[in-house]
């Protein structure tokens, strides 16, 4: 028999042994044993991070893109490998990277699906700039570009959740200014000496 009632996701199914039971005059007492077997339905999560604007791999050799990825209904978080954690008051949140995700070599979207209970996740930004390390070029949102830092998704158990990240991103403009050099001798020092 199916329990009804239960939180979001939740399932239920109740075996009985035996079956039935006869009371009659002669047998007052028995019992029946029942057993609750519950399950959490899963689906699947994909997390995809797309970016834009002339960024290539080479730039993005810091990998310190970070992401959050948080089950809205409990409050856990995702973790790199996929597992839910709870995360206690003044905690810090689990972080997803770009190595974390699987990633095609000369493109410029990382991807990752995930199986994870049933209910509404979001994923969130937390770092907006990268590095490459070999050249010290910092790159960062576009600002003329709409820049998204989270997105919304719902999971059920027949219909999987997407989560999309697609940013432009533009090197940095180093701030500049004028730089005065002026070399003063003394001592009795001449133009002709």
């Amino acid at each position: 028999a199916a329990v009804t009632g239960l939180p979001t996701g939740w399932s239920c199914s109740a075996s009985y042994s035996p079956n039935s039971v006869t009371l009659s005059s002669s047998n007052k007492d028995d019992s029946i044993q029942i057993t609750n077997n519950f399950t959490y339905e899963t689906g699947s999560l994909t997390f995809t991070k797309t970016m834009g604007g002339g960024i290539t791999d080479a730039d993005l050799t810091s990998n310190n893109l970070a992401f959050t990825i948080q089950n809205k209904d409990t409050g856990e978080y995702l973790d790199a490998s996929g597992n839910l954690v709870t995360v206690g008051a003044g905690g810090t949140a689990p972080v997803i990277g770009l190595s974390d995700l699987d990633h095609t070599a000369n493109t410029t979207t990382w991807s990752k699906t995930y199986t994870v209970p049933v209910g509404d996740y979001e994923v969130t930004e937390t770092n907006y700039t990268t590095i490459n390390s070999a050249t010290g070029e910092t790159w960062t949102f576009k600002s003329s570009s709409t820049t998204k830092t989270s997105d919304n998704t719902t999971v059920t158990k027949t219909n999987g959740g997407t989560l999309n990240l697609v940013n432009e991103y533009e090197k940095a403009t180093p701030e500049t200014g004028s730089l005065t050099f002026t070399k003063t001798m003394g001592g009795g020092i001449t133009d002709a000496d």
